[in-house]
Protein backbone atom coordinates (compact mmCIF):
# COMPACT_ATOMS: atom_id res chain seq x y z
CA UNK A 1 0.00 0.00 0.00
CA UNK A 2 1.14 3.41 -1.32
CA UNK A 3 -0.16 6.90 0.94
CA UNK A 4 0.91 9.86 0.00
CA UNK A 5 -0.20 12.99 2.07
CA UNK A 6 3.15 15.16 1.72
CA UNK A 7 3.76 16.54 -1.73
CA UNK A 8 2.59 15.33 -5.46
CA UNK A 9 6.34 14.96 -6.54
CA UNK A 10 7.07 12.39 -4.24
CA UNK A 11 5.18 9.33 -6.25
CA UNK A 12 5.62 8.89 -9.73
CA UNK A 13 1.65 8.50 -10.27
CA UNK A 14 1.80 7.41 -13.77
CA UNK A 15 4.64 4.50 -12.24
CA UNK A 16 1.67 3.76 -9.19
CA UNK A 17 -1.25 3.76 -11.52
CA UNK A 18 0.57 0.92 -13.70
CA UNK A 19 1.92 -0.83 -10.93
CA UNK A 20 -2.32 -0.50 -9.58
CA UNK A 21 -3.49 -1.80 -12.76
CA UNK A 22 -1.38 -4.57 -12.71
CA UNK A 23 -2.33 -5.58 -9.26
CA UNK A 24 1.37 -5.14 -8.36
CA UNK A 25 0.12 -3.42 -4.40
CA UNK A 26 -2.97 -3.76 -2.41
CA UNK A 27 -3.79 -0.15 -3.08
CA UNK A 28 -3.30 3.49 -2.39
CA UNK A 29 -4.29 6.56 -0.74
CA UNK A 30 -3.27 10.14 -3.00
CA UNK A 31 -4.29 13.38 -1.00
CA UNK A 32 -1.55 15.43 -3.01
CA UNK A 33 -0.60 15.62 -6.95
CA UNK A 34 1.90 16.98 -9.34
CA UNK A 35 -0.88 18.88 -10.61
CA UNK A 36 -3.81 19.94 -9.19
CA UNK A 37 -6.95 19.94 -10.10
CA UNK A 38 -5.99 16.26 -11.39
CA UNK A 39 -7.04 15.70 -15.09
CA UNK A 40 -10.05 13.61 -14.96
CA UNK A 41 -8.45 11.37 -17.39
CA UNK A 42 -4.80 10.76 -15.11
CA UNK A 43 -4.61 6.92 -14.97
CA UNK A 44 -4.87 7.14 -11.22
CA UNK A 45 -8.65 7.89 -11.82
CA UNK A 46 -9.38 4.61 -13.13
CA UNK A 47 -7.04 2.72 -11.01
CA UNK A 48 -8.09 -0.15 -8.41
CA UNK A 49 -7.90 0.38 -4.58
CA UNK A 50 -7.44 3.63 -4.38
CA UNK A 51 -8.55 6.41 -2.45
CA UNK A 52 -7.96 9.76 -3.91
CA UNK A 53 -8.80 13.42 -2.27
CA UNK A 54 -8.07 17.04 -3.43
CA UNK A 55 -5.70 17.52 -0.84
CA UNK A 56 -8.35 18.26 2.00
CA UNK A 57 -7.66 14.60 3.77
CA UNK A 58 -6.85 16.57 6.71
CA UNK A 59 -9.72 18.80 7.35
CA UNK A 60 -12.25 17.46 10.29
CA UNK A 61 -13.70 19.88 12.62
CA UNK A 62 -11.18 19.16 15.08
CA UNK A 63 -8.57 20.11 12.76
CA UNK A 64 -9.91 22.99 12.11
CA UNK A 65 -10.13 24.15 15.69
CA UNK A 66 -6.63 23.04 16.21
CA UNK A 67 -5.19 25.16 13.09
CA UNK A 68 -6.68 28.18 14.26
CA UNK A 69 -6.01 27.68 17.80
CA UNK A 70 -2.03 27.06 16.78
CA UNK A 71 -1.96 30.01 14.62
CA UNK A 72 -3.10 32.52 17.25
CA UNK A 73 -0.74 30.77 19.77
CA UNK A 74 2.00 31.41 17.26
CA UNK A 75 0.72 35.27 17.03
CA UNK A 76 0.61 35.45 21.43
CA UNK A 77 4.16 33.87 21.25
CA UNK A 78 5.73 36.28 18.94
CA UNK A 79 4.20 40.01 20.47
CA UNK A 80 5.16 38.68 23.96
CA UNK A 81 8.95 37.89 22.66
CA UNK A 82 8.50 33.82 22.91
CA UNK A 83 9.68 31.98 20.16
CA UNK A 84 6.75 29.61 18.76
CA UNK A 85 6.91 25.83 18.85
CA UNK A 86 6.80 25.13 15.02
CA UNK A 87 9.07 27.91 14.33
CA UNK A 88 12.07 27.22 12.21
CA UNK A 89 13.63 30.58 11.83
CA UNK A 90 13.73 32.40 14.73
CA UNK A 91 16.44 34.96 12.97
CA UNK A 92 13.32 35.96 11.21
CA UNK A 93 11.63 37.64 13.90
Amino acid sequence: MVVNTSRGAVIDTLALAEALQADKLWGAGIDVFEGEPVDPDHPLMKAPHTVLSPHVAYWSEESGIELRTRAMQAAIDVVTGVRPKDCLNPEAL
